[in-house]
């Protein structure tokens, strides 16, 4: 059950050949992983859990909390007897009752893994959940199970339509707010502006602003005609 354990016995050395018997019963013990896989699926929708998880968590707690009781052991010791016996002997005596303790609670844990497994967290092949009961009063043709299969298709389809297009949608309003911000600011600094001048005693500050565009577009009209003026009738006045 420990993990570091566990790793070095999930290292196995390949044999270089297989043979036909080996073949077997590699396909054998990988239909059996299937079938058992699809147990714990549908354990762990009757229980609402996995049951490995489960006992793999409690194994963890259980080891934690061994550990943290040699803790306080190895302090009390170094607390009361530092002077008889030193830390560095305390600590290598703390590590070997550990190694001890976790090598038995693994014999022991797995005795327990096994047990329940195979009698407590096993779902006995009579009990049906009530999503299922349907499929048992009206199992489902090829026909239907594909008709099915393309309906789920489309809604998925559809929903990632609406997701794209709320999303196009949060974009929008987004941009909608920035403008109106903008839009504020601008208005906020007319208005000061029309404040400003008006506290200056210019009176009529649109009518101003409108003459002077008036006159530089005529300023603008008169540049782009000389600009547009031949060069000949220029020389010819000038002479």
């Amino acid at each position: 059950m420990d993990p570091e354990k566990k790793l070095e016995e999930d290292v196995v050395e390949q044999p270089s050949t297989c043979s036909e018997s080996s073949l077997s019963t590699v396909a054998a013990d990988t239909e059996n992983d299937i079938v058992q896989g699809e147990l714990s699926e549908y354990e762990c929708q009757y229980l609402g859990f996995t049951p490995k998880s489960l006992i793999n968590g409690v194994y963890n707690a259980v080891i934690t909390n061994l550990r943290e009781g040699l803790t306080h052991m190895e302090a009390y010791i170094n607390e009361g007897y530092g002077t008889t016996i030193t830390p560095e002997k305390t600590k290598q005596a703390m590590e070997t009752i550990q190694s001890v303790l976790v090598e038995k609670l693994d014999k022991k844990f797995d005795h327990v893994e096994s047990y329940l497994l195979k009698n407590v967290f096993t779902i006995p092949e009579d009990v049906i959940l009530p999503e299922d009961r349907v499929q048992m009063t009206h199992p489902l043709s090829p026909e239907e199970d594909r008709q099915l299969d393309t309906e789920m298709e489309q809604l998925r389809k559809h929903i990632i339509a609406v997701r794209y297009g709320n999303e196009c949608v949060r974009q929008q309003i987004s941009d909608i707010e920035n403008l109106q911000k903008h839009a504020d600011n601008t208005l906020l600094y007319l208005q000061q502006l029309d404040s400003t001048a008006t506290d200056a005693g210019v009176l009529g500050i649109k009518d101003s602003l409108s003459f002077v565009l008036d006159k530089t577009k005529d300023l603008m009209s008169a540049v782009n005609g000389l600009e547009n003026e031949p060069k000949g009738s220029t020389n010819s006045t000038t002479g």
